[in-house]
């Protein structure tokens, strides 16, 4: 864990990967609290097992994904 504060320290921005089906904690307040005052994105996956719509929100900085919808397109589009 102090490696990786050591990274999040020196890093340019944040990228805050999320299961889309887990409620914001208490805890998860308390991580964010913590966090340096730097660009973030926060990445919602497994949309396709909550039905949000993919793609951006610029309002807010989060993208909606799933890697599952990825997959599929990825193996429609090459064949």
């Amino acid at each position: 864990i102090r490696r990786a504060w050591l990274e999040i320290d020196q890093a340019d921005a944040i990228v805050l990967l999320r299961d889309d089906r887990d409620n914001f904690s208490l805890d998860d307040q308390k991580l964010l609290a913590q966090m340096p005052q730097k660009p973030m994105v926060e990445v919602h996956n497994k949309i396709d097992l909550t039905g949000n719509t993919a793609g951006l929100n610029p309002a807010n900085n989060t993208i909606n994904i799933s890697a599952k919808l990825v997959q599929a397109y990825l193996n429609y589009a090459t064949t």
